[in-house]
């Protein structure tokens, strides 16, 4: 699945669910494209039932009732639809899920029919959009702290008698190059390895 989403034909696909009128705008027939995802996802689901006749051993129609189709669509909105890594998640969630409501089992369908909603409402994009906006977060809160400090511009480059620049850094090739250069200059040269 993770080859199809990188190939050319993932990225069609994924511009279809975005917005299918502009893909047909631009001269990609829509349908075909439909149709060969879902063609696989039938192949993926006959492959996955075949397994699961041969693992059980016999096969029971009375296997796959409300319960078990509530807990796939729990799996996907929990972890995160459009993603690859969301469905794996929230078949954890929703593995994990009764055992930590053993206590309330006559309940089960009324929590997992709130923990859909909620689920829907605060986390629309799953557990995988909030892991990858908090990620985000952290990256641009880090490069916005990281333009504020500066070194100061008046401390010169030096070698110590320990191998390590005024600042304390250890100089590399380029800097063992360039220690005459940033010796007799400011700190704030653009060659100067501990920039």
């Amino acid at each position: 699945a993770a080859l199809i989403v990188r190939s050319r034909i993932g990225q069609i696909l994924v511009a279809i669910r975005q917005n299918e009128d502009l893909v047909g705008a631009i001269g990609i027939s829509a349908w075909k494209y439909k149709l060969f995802a879902f063609v696989t996802s039938a192949m993926f689901a006959g492959l996955a039932g075949a397994i699961y006749a041969h693992y059980q051993s016999f096969i029971n129609p009375e296997i796959f009732g409300v319960a078990q189709s509530l807990d796939a669509i729990l799996a996907v909105i929990i972890g995160g639809s459009g993603t690859i890594a969301g469905p794996v998640i929230g078949a954890f969630f929703v593995v994990f899920l009764p055992e930590y409501l053993r206590f309330a089992d006559s309940f089960r369908l009324i929590i997992y029919g709130l923990v859909l909603v909620l689920a829907t409402i605060f986390m629309p994009r799953g557990i995988v959009g909030v892991a990858t906006s908090v990620a985000d977060w952290l990256r641009r809160r880090r490069a916005r702290s990281g333009r504020q400090t500066r070194r100061p511009s008046s401390i010169r480059w030096r070698i110590l008698p320990q191998g390590r620049c005024a600042l304390g850094h250890r100089p590399g090739r380029l800097a063992k190059a360039l220690r005459r250069a940033c010796s007799q200059r400011p700190h704030k040269s653009a060659f100067c390895p501990c920039r």
